[in-house]
């Protein structure tokens, strides 16, 4: 065998190698320390900005910047928003039981079980986005009915439901 024939043998060999340690592996997905623990996925909850009421407001989010409500109907537990409700406010669901909070947000994660599916909750108040905002940004669902609100960071948390019907 020639010194060139070797050579294109090696170098497919090593592209052979390299290119099967680029994909995912179970290693790779794992963090710090060796411990074997599955990297935690990434927050379905930001924080970002929107014209709320003509100001600039910081504002719950989802991953695509999408402005988060809160439906003061709801309970902690369950969503008096489905059906039709939930094709115009959208509930953000998970396929997972545990969220954690991105860095900085100082209020509690949860998902809540409940007619939607396995929906997020942010101090104890079920999160959606809104249909008719069309860009992140947007906080056009603010008020609307005197029954759905922008959640921000510093959302109290979720006491009695109150309100009156309609969505």
């Amino acid at each position: 065998m020639s010194r060139k024939q070797f050579g294109i043998g090696a170098m497919a060999a090593v592209l052979v190698l390299v290119a099967g340690g680029c994909g995912s592996s179970p290693a790779a997905s794992n963090t710090g320390s060796g411990s074997g623990t599955a990297k935690t996925p990434p927050s379905p909850v930001r924080t970002g900005t929107a014209t709320v009421a003509g100001k600039s407001e910081v504002v719950l989010t989802n991953g695509a910047g999408m402005t988060l409500y809160y439906f003061t109907k709801d309970t902690a537990t369950s969503s008096a928003c489905t059906g039709q409700c939930a094709s115009i406010w959208p509930p953000v669901l998970v396929k997972t039981s545990h969220v954690s909070a991105p860095s900085g947000l100082s209020g509690t994660l949860a998902v809540v079980k409940d007619q939607n599916g396995e929906q997020v909750a942010y101090d104890g108040h079920l999160l959606y986005t809104y249909s008719a905002d069309t860009a992140a940004g947007q906080a056009s669902g603010q008020g609307l009915k005197n029954l759905w609100w922008v959640a921000t960071p510093s959302l109290k948390a979720a006491g009695a439901s109150t309100g009156s019907s309609g969505y």
